[in-house]
């Protein structure tokens, strides 16, 4: 997506207080997303179902879901991570 694609995409966004926008310290041009807490929670509530089908899907193809979840797990911590 381009810069004002993503600028139009989040505008809605945090009109509806689902996230946080705010510019970057170290880079005034750059900008910071984070979910709110309402943002947080319409994620889980709306992602339940996407969640159920997939871990289904994955079990049903062989896969250990418990691996794909720590997989993830450490992959979000090393993104997190600066």
């Amino acid at each position: 997506m381009s810069d004002p694609a993503i600028s139009r995409a989040l505008r809605p966004l945090e009109a509806n207080g689902l996230v946080q926008v705010t510019v970057d310290p170290d880079h005034a041009r750059r900008r910071l997303v984070r979910l709110t807490d309402a943002g947080r929670n319409a994620f889980h509530t709306a992602g339940k179902p996407l969640y159920d089908e997939f871990r289904t899907a994955l079990i049903a193809a062989g896969f250990p879901y418990d691996r794909y979840l720590q997989d993830t797990l450490r992959l979000a911590e090393l993104l997190a991570s600066d």
